[in-house]
Order: C-alpha cells, then sequence, then structure tokens
C-alpha cells in the first residue's frame, strides 16, 4: 500500500512539468536602461562612525570645598595644566569669621 501511494506521488510529479508547450512564455523583454557619460573629478571620501573617545590620561576632578560657582576658567576639551584655576567658588562661605555676616539667631544669644 505503501509504495503504491509513493509511485502514484512519484508519476504526479513526473507528469506536472508535461503539458502544452506553446502556452509557455516567450524571451523576456529587453529592459530599458539610462546611460551616463563618464566624468572624472575629486569625490570627497568620508565616513561617519558612532563612538565614544577616551583620553590618554583622564583625571576626576573632586571639589575640597562646598559653595556655589562663579565662574568656570577653562574650555571644555581644552589642555589643562597642574595648577591652573578651573573653576571660581563663591567666596563667601570663606571670609573669616570677623568678616562674615553672622545669623540673626546668634544675636540674640550674645546680648
Amino acid at each position: 500500500m505503501r509504495l503504491a501511494g509513493f509511485l502514484l506521488g512519484v508519476m504526479a510529479a513526473v507528469t506536472a512539468g508535461c503539458g502544452d508547450s506553446s502556452r509557455a512564455a516567450g524571451p523576456l523583454p529587453t529592459s530599458v536602461v539610462k546611460v551616463e557619460p563618464v566624468v572624472e573629478r575629486d569625490v570627497p571620501i568620508t565616513f561617519e562612525y558612532v563612538g565614544t573617545l577616551v583620553g590618554y590620561i583622564n583625571a576626576q576632578i573632586r571639589a575640597r570645598v562646598s559653595g556655589h560657582l562663579v565662574s568656570q576658567n577653562y574650555r571644555e576639551g581644552s589642555l589643562v595644566k597642574s595648577g591652573d584655576l578651573l573653576f571660581q567658588v563663591d567666596r563667601g562661605r570663606f571670609r573669616p569669621p570677623s568678616i562674615r555676616p553672622t545669623p540673626r539667631s546668634t544675636w540674640r544669644s550674645r546680648s
């Protein structure tokens, strides 16, 4: 029974390609191709990539004091040397106690 089913399947596959050749498609039509003349000129070669740059020496900048920044004295990406002034901090917190204004709560305790 299995052999008969197998032979029937093979015969169907072989005869499926047989048929009237007059119905077969003829040669494909030719395609229209646009042609441009060759022109010699300089063409810039550019590439765009996404990436992250890591410097040769990376330094972490940490504050030694707390306060409000008044100015940033360097440009992003510029070279800095040891001892260069990078930021300027508000001097109000670093005045000597005799010059620094005292809070009102301490005025009452002094009298």
